[in-house]
């Protein structure tokens, strides 16, 4: 091979030929110093892949909540694992640039059916010890995300940190049958979208049946449990349109039950809301034995005054006026 070629082949290998990148080792890396933090306590099982072929995640593990009751999975939760010495900390926020939206795209977009975890693995600058993040891809995280950009811009906070002795990693196994148990309930949710103004008549046919029930109850002792009946069965649809509306009040667009449902649980103001709609969908079409309804119509009932509140004081509806009795 002459000089001309062999200066040919150098040029093109130079400027062609794939290099490993700093960002490769560190992602190597993370996957590495992840699994063996997550080990501890038998109630993660990970495969997690380090120079993965795979565009949009970095694997997935099992949890398993109780492993001294059972070994079975409780779910399985798909992840992305990113390592990095390029960060901000100020005033113990950490500001993480998160360069590629693939993985919040595959979850949001629905592609798989399991929960999304993203692990952040920030190194010191020698890389030889490190601190662990994550965040849950919630619709939340992927609503704050603009997808018009390459990149977005990841806030950590103190309580995002994963501390792996015995009570850090007990605080993230909370997190983890949370998160689950989350995840089952919202998938038997209504995806579709409503208005503003459909949930406003929402609220407005329901509240009016529900103060005629309300009203046939008065003086009238024997129509308690049949009204009661009827009652709770008004009341899913009445909290349905009430977590819309909170939804649409705080900005968002577009509001499915799901959504809807998910950001009442972030708001000490609205938790309440997050959590009557889960006992109503818990209760489901049973059908309440003689007695029953009526004691969780009481159960129910402080629930029905906030949503009145909610409704007067952030959206100016004045409902269920007729209902101030003791029932």
């Amino acid at each position: 091979m002459d000089a001309a070629k062999r200066a040919q082949l150098k040029q093109y290998y130079n400027e062609h030929v794939a290099t490993h990148s700093e960002r490769e080792a560190e992602d190597k890396d993370a996957v590495n110093a992840l699994n063996s933090d997550l080990s501890f306590g038998g109630r993660i099982y990970s495969d997690f892949k380090a120079n993965d072929k795979w565009p949009n995640h970095d694997g997935f593990f099992e949890f398993v909540p109780e492993p001294d009751v059972s070994r079975i999975p409780e779910q399985i939760f798909d992840v992305q694992i990113k390592g990095t010495r390029n960060y901000r900390e100020s005033g113990g926020v950490i500001s993480y640039s998160l360069t590629s939206l693939a993985f919040p795209a595959f979850i949001g977009y629905k592609v798989t059916s399991n929960p999304g975890i993203l692990f952040i693995v920030l190194f010191s600058p020698d890389r030889r010890s490190h601190r662990l993040f994550w965040k849950h891809v919630s619709p939340e995280f992927i609503n704050d995300i603009d997808f018009s950009k390459e990149s977005a811009t990841i806030h950590l906070f103190p309580q995002d940190e994963i501390k792996t002795d015995y009570a850090g990693m007990e605080k993230l196994w909370s997190k983890l049958s949370e998160i689950a148990d989350n995840h089952l309930f919202l998938n038997n949710l209504d995806s579709s979208k409503i208005t503003e103004e459909e949930a406003l008549d929402i609220i407005n046919e329901t509240c009016n049946d529900l103060s005629q029930i309300i009203n046939e109850v008065k003086g009238n002792v024997k129509l308690r449990d049949s009204c009661s009946k009827k009652m709770v069965r008004n009341l899913y649809s009445l909290c349905y349109a009430t977590l819309v509306m909170n939804a649409i009040k705080l900005g968002y667009t577009d509001v499915s039950q799901q959504l809807a449902w998910r950001i009442a649980q972030y708001d000490p103001e609205t938790r309440y809301l997050y959590d009557f709609l889960k006992g109503l969908k818990y209760i489901g079409i049973r059908i309440p034995r003689a007695g029953q309804s009526e004691r969780l119509m009481l159960k129910y009932y402080s629930y029905l005054w906030k949503i009145r509140k909610f409704l007067k004081e952030k959206c100016g509806l004045s409902v269920l006026v007729s209902c101030l009795i003791d029932i």
